[in-house]
């Protein structure tokens, strides 16, 4: 576990004190926070300020106590709530490093975490990550490391039972191969965690590139798009939460670049500004939606999804090997098949480039890069200033079809 300093355990006692938690028995919708103990400082300059100037609700374990007997329990509890609308997790190296972060990873899309007030037969719990660093990179070393999982302590069997009663659904719903839940004694890796998070990530649509380039207004509004806007600044009659300040709010925007808090550690959040056309982009997004899926070959492709509020929007295509992204800009769209961590797909699909883009009918860019993990096959289209939407929602939608059906027999 990471040892902080004497002033930076005094900087989380006092930062501790100051957040305002919400958490099952209170009366207000709340977030659930998930992040990694060594990651608990930056979490809660993040969460502090989230919490303070923009009156975001979260419940988070204050106490990380090592061999704490219920943390279990009160994870499943507060994480089940009717009051829990979504997670937050606080992503990097060390999360996937972390047994723990993965058990919350996979109890918050269980039907037991969302029971209570599910509507729908396939919904769960809305993930929103916090990307404090690029999806990462680990070496064959750290792959085969020890999560810790199956070491003594004396919480062993509670965490043992839930982790594989977590992972015993998830894998009849997901098709999960990554851990032997037969074999008790088996060391549960690194590698193991890694390939469990993508998993649900792509099970539950959850975008794992895009919320560390957003400033801390623009992540208020993926929270409200992707959650319910009634977990900040607006309780659930509309009115302003009472620990929403209008004046801190504008004013932390406004120092925003020279905050010392967001500057210390450049992977908190990269100020993006593009607020002069996000409600364009957000309008667009939905527009498209509705237009996209009036047509019925579109419907039976892709599964519906609330409308992105950033300009990229991903859709799911039934694999966690790959899923199609569709970008737009102030006179470009695009459109790829992204690949975040299978150089060999890559190459399986480069080797049929020919039969691919005849069935995409487009020029086609391929791009696989050595010192990244990701790759993707992408098709641009520039459009006039002046053309109409719908325009622009026919060239996207049939390119999209287009993309999925070509690689289709190969996943």
């Amino acid at each position: 576990m990471n040892r902080f300093s004497e002033s930076e355990k005094k900087i989380i006692d006092k930062l501790n004190s100051e957040i305002i938690t919400s958490d099952k028995n209170g009366r207000y919708p709340y977030v659930f926070i998930s992040y990694k103990s060594d990651d608990r400082l930056i979490m809660l300059k993040i969460v502090h300020r989230l919490n303070s100037v923009y009156g975001l609700r979260v419940y988070y374990d204050k106490e990380f106590a090592v061999n704490n007997e219920l943390w279990v329990e009160q994870m499943e509890d507060n994480m089940s709530s009717a009051k829990c609308y979504g997670m937050v997790s606080f992503i990097s190296k060390r999360y996937f490093m972390s047994y723990a972060a993965c058990m919350e990873m996979m109890h918050s899309q269980t039907s037991r975490c969302f029971m209570k007030r599910r509507k729908h037969e396939n919904e769960y719990l809305p993930i929103v990550p916090v990307n404090l660093d690029p999806w990462p990179i680990f070496s064959d070393d750290e792959l085969d490391r020890d999560t810790g999982l199956q070491h003594d302590n004396v919480n062993l069997n509670a965490e043992k039972e839930a982790f594989i009663n977590y992972y015993d659904e998830l894998s009849r719903r997901m098709g999960l191969n990554y851990y032997r839940t037969s074999k008790r004694s088996c060391r549960f890796s690194v590698k193991d965690c890694e390939s469990i998070i993508k998993s649900i990530y792509d099970f539950a649509n959850v975008n794992e590139n895009r919320y560390y380039e957003s400033t801390f207004e623009s992540f208020c509004n993926t929270l409200a798009e992707n959650i319910h806007n009634s977990v900040y600044k607006l309780d659930e009659n509309g009115r302003i939460n009472s620990v929403f300040d209008e004046e801190k709010y504008q004013r932390a925007i406004n120092s925003f670049h020279s905050d010392t808090g967001a500057s210390e550690d450049s992977r908190i959040v990269k100020a993006v500004e593009e607020s002069d056309d996000k409600s364009d982009v957000s309008s667009f997004w939905s527009d498209f939606m509705e237009y996209a899926f009036g047509d019925g070959e579109f419907g039976d492709e892709f599964r519906r999804r609330n409308p992105s509020k950033d300009r990229t929007m991903n859709f799911s295509i039934g694999t966690s090997r790959c899923r199609i992204t569709a970008y737009r800009g102030k006179k470009m769209l695009s459109c790829g098949i992204q690949i975040p961590d299978d150089k060999g797909f890559f190459n399986d699909l480069y080797a049929q480039k020919k039969d691919i883009e005849s069935q995409i009918g487009s020029s086609v860019s391929w791009r696989s890069e050595d010192s990244r993990k990701s790759s993707c096959i992408e098709v641009s289209h520039t459009f006039d200033t002046e053309d109409d939407n719908d325009k622009q929602f026919e060239w996207l939608k049939d390119t999209m079809l287009s993309m999925k059906r070509a690689i289709k027999k190969y996943l």
